[in-house]
């Protein structure tokens, strides 16, 4: 049995990855940032901060984004760079 799909939002950008961690489903898109929904989907929010997100992970609650610009890190309510180590980010 195939559920029934809803529109939830529109965006800032096309939704192109997604990551759940516990209750909290986390939407990156191709030009938005990251969408967060606590609420299955029901309601998204956004901390206004937009780029691209290529792909989506999450570690120890924790969230990465792969980005053009390399790796960002979700700290504080804030995205920083997290490259240490990386050689080549493109």
């Amino acid at each position: 049995c195939f559920g029934q799909w809803v529109k939830t939002k529109n965006s800032d950008g096309t939704m192109v990855c997604f990551a759940e961690d516990d209750n909290n489903i986390y939407a990156g898109t191709s030009g938005g940032g990251v969408y967060f929904s606590s609420g299955n989907g029901d309601n998204w929010s956004s901390n206004h901060q937009s780029f691209v997100v290529n792909k989506l992970a999450i570690k120890d609650g924790i969230i990465f984004a792969a980005t053009p610009l390399g790796v960002l890190r979700l700290k504080n309510g804030f995205w920083d760079q997290s490259n240490t180590g990386l050689t080549d980010t493109f």
